[in-house]
């Protein structure tokens, strides 16, 4: 029996109509963010190999798990419910409006059907498009759902009049800002980068943490671990001993609120490396704990000078009270005294970290740490998805990544 000759059920049409929604609005929300994961994968083709590989893998599989499992399902589930929704009222393609939105829709199919030969494109390296083409193309969709919509609202009563075209402007201003505020971030990066190559002095460890990867720790590299002048298990001596047998490049101890853990590592490093043997760069680090949009959360302090008075109110094995345990005040003390101010595992709070690290980098945050084993296995992993888009979140604000094991227990391979 044809489709459009079928007998359904009274209710058929509710159901339709209300998969056919969800459809759309998962479709959508795919096809808006799937775009955004084209602009971030270009973009990491201009860093340096082992950070571009790494950064690449990564958002080819985000991408392909996006468009398998969220974005074509969505569609298929909208596309099948649509059609259910036309057998129960057939009468709809005799009418104008319809025909309209069906041509948009073929449209939107089309958009569909290009993302997936963009997303093998990106795979293969033979992408041609620039984030700033993939920008504008990201905001095609946005007109055509604008379109779709009021053409079922309105139907064969399409509006004209002044409503319309505010509509249609503010549309435009909407995908125009985001084009400029893009530019302004670009136009703000090279200006710090002009100012480096005039002879501004660069922090040393920003160049270490530009390279962070997934894999750097907890082998190569850990900028966060305690001590038992915090909350570790570990005395500074045993610690030390653990990244010496590790083969640590880099390491920061962060005990909370305190650094007394720092001088006897230090000499301990100095004498093994006057002894002739190989030690990790070490740098001073501390975990202070401060209010961020209201959410009591963690900063690591990382690379700060030797004097450094400013950070001392953080320093007394507590945290602080009243002002001073503001995210301003704490940015504050920690820049007087040299250090670079990064989130500690921005997913552990009760607010999303989207906000929390927005709210970071319009303070003037350094970054945040983005590889982090929030399921706290024995063997130190980055936790699949949530560290995925915590990066790619400070990659699109050109914030610094660093990673750590925080570790608490008897060994520096896991927390």
């Amino acid at each position: 029996m044809p489709l459009l000759a079928m007998s359904w059920p009274p209710e058929a049409y509710l159901w339709f109509k209300t998969l056919h929604i969800v459809g759309v609005v998962v479709w959508f929300a795919g096809l808006f963010y799937l775009v955004r994961l084209f602009i971030y994968h270009r973009e990491a083709g201009e860093l340096d190999a082992p950070l571009r590989q790494a950064f690449e893998d990564q958002y080819a599989l985000m991408e392909r798990r996006l468009a398998n499992i969220i974005t074509t399902p969505g569609m298929v589930v909208a596309v099948v419910c649509a059609a259910g929704l036309l057998s129960v009222n057939p009468t709809w393609l005799q009418q104008g409006w319809m025909h309209v939105k069906l041509a948009f829709v073929v449209a939107l199919l089309a958009y569909h059907a290009f993302c997936y030969r963009l997303m093998g494109q990106l795979n293969r390296g033979a992408c041609s498009w620039s984030p700033k083409q993939l920008r504008a193309l990201n905001e095609l969709p946005t007109l055509l759902l604008v379109v779709v919509v009021m053409l079922v609202v309105f139907k064969n009563q399409f509006p004209t009049g002044a409503a319309t075209w505010l509509v249609v402007a503010l549309v435009v201003f909407m995908a125009a800002s985001i084009q400029f505020y893009a530019r302004w971030r670009r136009l703000r990066a090279e200006g710090v980068l002009q100012m480096a190559d005039a002879g501004t002095p660069q922090h040393p460890l920003r160049p270490v943490l530009e390279q962070i990867t997934p894999t750097c720790c907890p082998g190569r590299v850990n900028f966060h671990c305690h001590t038992t002048f915090s909350d570790g298990s570990l005395s500074p001596e045993q610690l030390a001993q653990r990244a010496l047998e590790l083969g640590l490049e880099h390491l920061a101890i962060t005990d909370h609120h305190s650094i007394a853990a720092h001088a006897p590592v230090a000499s301990l490093f100095r004498a093994v490396a006057d002894s002739g043997g190989p030690v990790p760069r070490f740098w001073r680090g501390v975990e202070i704990s401060c209010l961020l949009e209201g959410c009591l959360v963690h900063v690591l302090a990382l690379g700060f000078g030797e004097d450094h008075p400013s950070l001392e109110p953080y320093l007394q094995g507590h945290a602080a009270v009243g002002p001073a345990l503001r995210a301003e005040a704490v940015l504050r003390a920690g820049q007087q005294a040299g250090a670079l101010m990064l989130l500690a595992h921005p997913a552990r709070y009760r607010i999303p970290f989207k906000w929390l690290i927005s709210a970071a980098d319009q303070l003037g945050f350094d970054g945040a740490e983005a590889w982090y084993d929030y399921e706290q296995n024995d063997n130190w992993t980055p936790t699949p998805i949530v560290c995925e888009a915590i990066a790619a979140e400070l990659r699109e604000r050109g914030l610094l990544m660093s990673c750590g094991t925080d570790t608490h227990g008897l060994t520096l391979h896991g927390r």
